[in-house]
Order: structure tokens, then sequence, then C-alpha cells
């Protein structure tokens, strides 16, 4: 190609390139502002309760999955927000002063991360995971305290621990895990039981052991609907008198009205939950299969007592599997679902044993064993082969 044609090409091109650049940077910029409005206008003009609290997160109208709920700003939730989410998240938004109520421009500006934050959760992109990540992971940031009520803190790596178990990924576990030793979070409890993350429950119980969590009814009453759902248990509280105790582990037994019950449930349970769901799946196993064979009602009755243990009896459930009993496998399949990960209830003996093989780790319990002090024993894996 001669030098006048490649200098025509090179021109040609020139006035092609540049003005689509001006025009992506324009509707940047126009896209930014757009976004940028919603966001001030929903935390704006958003009606104090009575504590003077602004709210990012809603109490929880139904169980499951437990804890607070988000309600996602409408139009915040397409795609095309996600850069301006992930600035914000970083830098904060560019509200000027005059446009935010009279001496708490700092403090909406920082609701502007906060709720950031939860939107890019509740957007479910893979883009916002690293993001987020970074600001859980941030010790330089500090919480905000309320200009309306000084009693109340706003904290961004509390919000974005909340965000992480929206967002779904797996791979946020670990962090959450150690931002909840570090940090303490309920937040963190909210996020992991989102994210069913079983090997999580027994660092769930420490710090809330450690922390004094279960001193508080309601706080008490959250980290157990949070583990229940994890576990998938549903442990049933009795009362007589002035005696609270748990029908599933009668021995365990505290005065009424009090949350101590929570945590004596849950002490016991990390020590002796393994060989309780071992006798529950034991003694309803056989009747559960002889039901079913005979399609008897009470196949589903005995059904609910096999798996009472939850999530701790899939060992066994994956041993009988192993000697040839496919119809275990929706019930596998029924246990673990929900994590990005799902056995199909109409798999084959083959592919659950696979598919155990694969995920076990996520699904198999660190129990404390018995005269070992201070170790801990991981719920014993069949043999998949």
């Amino acid at each position: 190609m001669s030098p006048c044609k490649i200098l025509v090409s090179s021109l040609m091109i020139l006035l092609y390139v540049v003005p689509c650049c001006v025009i992506n940077l324009v509707w940047a910029e126009e896209a930014y502002d757009y976004y940028s409005e919603l966001l001030r206008k929903a935390l704006v003009e958003q009606v104090l309760d009575r504590a003077g609290h602004v709210r990012l997160l809603w109490p929880n109208v139904g169980w499951y999955p437990p804890g607070p709920q988000f309600q996602p700003i409408s139009g915040l939730c397409e795609e095309g927000a996600i850069p301006f989410l992930i600035q914000v998240l970083r830098d904060g938004p560019s509200w000027s002063d005059e446009e935010l109520p009279a001496g708490k421009g700092d403090f909406y500006r920082y609701l502007g991360r906060c709720s950031a934050a939860l939107s890019l959760g509740s957007s479910r992109d893979s883009r916002a995971f690293v993001p987020l990540l970074a600001v859980l992971m941030d010790n330089n940031i500090r919480p905000f305290i309320n200009p309306y009520n000084p009693k109340d803190l706003y904290d961004l790596r509390a919000y974005t621990a909340y965000a992480l178990g929206l967002l779904g990924d797996q791979k946020a576990v670990s962090y959450l895990e150690e931002a909840l030793r570090k940090q303490g979070h309920m937040e963190c409890i909210y996020a992991l039981a989102r994210l069913r993350a079983v090997q999580a429950v027994p660092t769930i119980i420490s710090v809330a052991l450690e922390r004094y969590l279960f001193d508080n009814m309601g706080l008490a009453l959250e980290i157990n609907q949070c583990l229940e759902y994890i576990l998938r248990v549903d442990f049933e509280l009795k009362w007589d008198k002035n005696i609270y105790w748990v029908e599933e582990f009668p021995e365990v037994r505290g005065p009424a009205g009090s949350p101590w019950i929570y945590q004596a449930l849950w002490q016991h349970w990390l020590k002796a939950g393994h060989r309780d769901a071992k006798e529950q799946f034991d003694r309803y196993y056989p009747q559960w299969k002889a039901a079913l064979e005979k399609g008897l009602e009470t196949q589903s009755v005995y059904l609910e007592k096999m798996t009472g243990g939850g999530v701790a009896a899939l060992p066994f459930m994956i041993e009988e599997i192993q000697k040839g009993d496919a119809n275990l496998v929706p019930v596998v399949a029924e246990l673990t679902k929900g994590v990005g990960t799902d056995l199909r209830s109409t798999a084959t003996r083959a592919e659950c044993l696979n598919w155990w093989k694969a995920n076990s780790q996520h699904w198999l319990i660190k129990f404390e064993s018995k005269g070992d002090e201070g170790k801990e024993k991981t719920q014993g894996q069949p043999d998949p082969n």
C-alpha cells in the first residue's frame, strides 16, 4: 500500500474513532448523571422513621432467607448501572452540599456508598464481587454517626458484607468468616446464611458466644433462624411453667423468656449434632424405605424424622446411595439446593456420587470432637468410589 493510501486510511479511521469516543464520553457522563439523580432522590426524599433512621434494609416479612431485606431502587438494577455503582462504592457520589439537606452532606454521601454496595449485591453481577470485597477488607473505613440520631451508626463494611450475601458468590464465604471474626457484624451472619455456608457454622456459633450475641433475645432469635436455615433443621422449643427445653435435645433446658436456651442449644449441637443426626437417620431410614416401597402415606412422616438432623445427615444418605438406594437422591437434592451447584432431583446414583465427590467439602461440618481440647473433627465422608 502506498504512503498516500496509508495516510488516507489513517485519517478515515481517526474521523470514525474520535467522534465515537466523544459520543461515548458524553453518553457515559449523561448516564452517570441519570443514575446519580436516581440514587440521590431515593435517599434524600425518604421519610425518616421516629428514630431518625434512613432505612437501607427493611424488616423481613417472612422467614426465608432470614435477616433484613433490601428493596432495590428502581432503575439502579439494570446492567448499565453497574459501572456507576462501582464508582460510587469506591469514591462516593459527586453530590454537592447544595443538593443535600443542610449540614448533612457528608452523611448522605456516605449513605450513597452504602446503598451502592447493596444495589451491587442485588444485581448479582459478577463485576461487583471484587469491588465489594475490597471495601469489606478495607480497615480504614469507619462507621458514620447519624446526625439525626447520634446513637445510630451506619457501617459501610457491614452493608458490604450483606451485599456479598445478596450477590451469591460462594468465593465470599472465607472472607465473610474473617470479617465476622474481626468485626462481629450481624450482617456477616445474614450473608453467610444466604450463601448457606455450612462450613462457616462453627465460626458463627463461636463468634456469637465470644461477643455475647446470645445475651440479646432479638439477636439470639435471628442467629438461631440463620443457623436453622443453613443446616435445614427446625428445632422446636417447649415450655412448662418457667422452663424452656428443646424437644430434639431434652437435656438442653433453660429459664423461660431467656435467650440462654439458644446458646445452650447450639453449644450442644456443635458437640452432639453429628451423633444425633446419625441416630435419627438410623432409626427412621428403614421405616421410610419400607413405607416408600409399599406406597404408604406414612412415608412423609418418616422422611421428616429421618432428615431431622438436616445437612448433618448427608454422609449417612450418601453411604446408602453407594449401597444402591437411588430413592435417596431426591432427598439429598432437596437438602442441598440453593448454593449454585445444585444436584438435580432426577440425577442418577452415579451422577449423585460424582456431585458429592466434587462438592462434599461445602457440606461437611467441623463438629467438636470429644476429649480433644480445642480440637475439631470434620464430619466423616464416605468413600465416593
